[in-house]
């Protein structure tokens, strides 16, 4: 009794705890995002399990930040979310973000204008199928959509998250009585 209560302890230790975010490109140390909305340069790549950060800013004269990842076979992308916005507009002018699948640019998943009141939005829940998207490519772009003034920025900061497909309750309502089986059966045969 004693050996599966500390399995048991150990398990719920380990799920508990929070994991780091993976930065995926940061625009201070890694060099702008790719600036062209219509063919992005800045390939993410894979996108590995659990919180992944993307730090960025974009300027009136830039225009846009935009790249491209990819969700692998066994994984969705479970949330997109706005997890820092600041904007330098006194006249809050707004930004906007998109995410939409392969062809790029595509139709956009969702559109979300920027602002530091969306902080902690998760884009996809917006969409017209809200929720956890699965495998593939997908590009983001994120717009200055305003006048003002060339020395206006908003810094920005996205967090994907990976999680892995879970597997459907009658999977695992046959693994339990499999076990059910097996345990019976040996029962059995110490009985005998």
């Amino acid at each position: 009794m004693k050996y599966p209560v500390m399995v048991l302890a150990l398990g719920l230790s380990f799920a508990s705890q929070s994991f780091a975010a993976t930065v995926l490109h940061d625009e201070a140390i890694d060099g702008d995002l790719g600036d062209t909305y219509f063919t992005p340069t800045t390939d993410l790549g894979v996108l590995t399990a659990g919180p992944n950060s993307v730090f960025g800013q974009v300027r009136r004269g830039d225009y846009d930040d935009t790249f491209t990842f990819t969700i692998a076979e066994g994984y969705q992308l479970s949330s997109l979310t706005i997890a820092d916005y600041f904007n330098t507009s006194a006249e809050n002018y707004w930004s906007g973000f998109c995410i939409s699948s392969a062809p790029y640019p595509g139709t956009c998943l969702e559109y979300i204008n920027g602002s530091s009141g969306n902080i902690g939005l998760d884009l996809l829940q917006f969409d017209s199928a809200p929720g956890p998207q699965g495998p593939g490519d997908y590009f983001v772009g994120i717009s200055w959509v305003s006048t003002g003034s060339d020395l206006d920025y908003v810094d920005y900061e996205l967090q994907l998250e990976v999680a892995p497909v879970p597997l459907p309750a009658a999977s695992w309502l046959f693994v339990t009585g499999l076990v059910g089986l097996f345990g019976m059966m040996r029962r059995r045969q110490t009985a005998c």
